[in-house]
């Protein structure tokens, strides 16, 4: 798991930067098994009061009592994956949903369940998903993740995206660098210059990688609009 250390060295890094956007105290992990996820998220509103704070779980140890805990602590928005056939809520979430009418929540608060087939197949998550093999060649084709999230692991390393399970391809470490500084690095950069070219054979992962979003609107909407506006015109 992640130090407490570590993690107040991040969130007092997006204080100093005022920062407002989407912060989601997960990565690919079931973030409910983590008993300090209340205190992180108070320490995260906090130090981060205008920030979107977020996670998801499947549901399994979740009820109305946590999930009104954590909106207390300062959560915006709780997102279930509900694992089951036939659009059928799993027992826990059946109880939940038989006792959200308890709930307190304000206007910015929310919790959404997305129902999902057990056997539903999505991204191959950069060939790490064990339920779907990577594409016979390299895609060539955009991808916004490196643009628009910055995932940190437990150690503090920082991956080329989400899909990166095991940190095979690290940009930075926040416990050695600055948040920022991995942000606008030479290495995230090399990874945007490839990408904005539709290339993906600068990395084995992304050579692995099906996901392709194709929606360079996306960061122009994104809070980094600057940053990719100038990462383009330098090219």
């Amino acid at each position: 798991m992640m130090s407490e250390g570590t993690f107040e060295k991040i969130i007092n890094e997006l204080s100093q930067l005022n920062y407002r956007n989407r912060i989601l105290l997960y990565n690919n992990n079931e973030c409910l098994m983590d008993e300090r996820l209340i205190e992180f998220t108070r320490v995260t509103r906090d130090k981060c009061p205008h920030a979107d704070v977020q996670i998801e779980t499947n549901g399994i140890l979740l009820d109305v009592d946590l999930a009104q805990e954590l909106m207390n602590a300062g959560m915006n928005r709780i997102i279930i994956n509900n694992y089951n056939t036939g659009n059928n809520p799993i027992p826990s979430i059946k109880n939940f949903l038989a006792e959200a009418h308890k709930l307190s929540l304000s206007p910015k608060q929310n919790i959404t369940i997305i129902f999902r087939e057990k056997n539903e197949v999505l991204s191959n998550m950069a060939g790490n998903a064990p339920n779907k093999k990577g594409p016979a060649s390299s895609i060539r084709d955009f991808c916004s993740w490196p643009f628009i999230y910055l995932p940190v692991i437990h150690d503090g390393s920082v991956p080329i995206c989400c899909c990166d399970f095991y940190g095979d391809e690290i940009m930075g470490n926040v416990n050695e660098d600055s948040l920022l500084n991995i942000w606008v690095g030479s290495k995230f950069r090399r990874v945007r210059e490839k990408l904005l070219r539709n290339d993906r054979t600068f990395s084995l992962l992304c050579q692995k990688c099906d996901w392709h979003d194709g929606i360079l609107d996306l960061i122009a909407r994104s809070p980094f609009a600057e940053t990719f506006s100038r990462i383009a015109s330098q090219i």
